[in-house]
């Protein structure tokens, strides 16, 4: 969709600060195959641009003085894949801890899965994440998705946006529903 405000705009980088600046550049380098562009300062003041590929940019902090740590907000980051399960092996090989995390889907976490030995819901309970977001409950076509209940059920907090849903659905058209 195009921004009606500002033209051409897209998205250039995001920038985050690292409690462990040394783990995340090596998870993020090694880990996710992020490519290291830049960097500058050291100590407290190291930073570095790293490219996740298509020319959008990660700009990693080093934590630096107390007052910039207690402004420093980051609520999640989201990368766009068309190797879910790969990237998900990759964060998980790289050191990505899981516990207490948010995941963030345009479907609902099926809960039964033919093709793999856990279904989402159950990687989902397994890995211990806090909080599940989708915009489209699963169509009923290939099983009964019971996800969003069973993950309730399990003490995760579960948010659906159906104002999302239409767009979903629509990329998702071969689904039929």
């Amino acid at each position: 969709m195009e921004n009606k405000v500002i033209q051409n705009a897209g998205f250039h980088h995001i920038a985050l600060y690292a409690s462990d600046f040394e783990r995340s550049f090596k998870f993020y380098t090694e880990g996710l195959g992020f490519n290291y562009v830049r960097g500058w300062g050291e100590g407290l003041g190291r930073i570095v641009m790293l490219d996740f590929g298509g020319g959008a940019l990660l700009e990693l902090f080093a934590k630096g003085a107390p007052e910039e740590q207690q402004n420093a907000k980051f609520i999640h980051l989201a990368i766009a894949t068309t190797d879910p399960d790969g990237a998900y092996a990759a964060a998980l090989a790289a050191g990505a801890v899981l516990r207490g995390a948010a995941m963030y889907s345009s479907m609902e976490p099926c809960s039964r899965r033919a093709s793999e030995p856990e279904s989402c819901t159950q990687l989902i309970i397994r890995h211990g994440f806090a909080r599940a977001a989708f915009a489209l409950y699963e169509p009923d076509c290939f099983v009964c998705c019971r996800g969003a209940q069973t993950l309730r059920e399990a003490g995760v907090d579960v948010r659906v946006y159906p104002e999302l849903a239409e767009g979903v659905r629509r990329a998702n058209a071969h689904l039929g529903r």
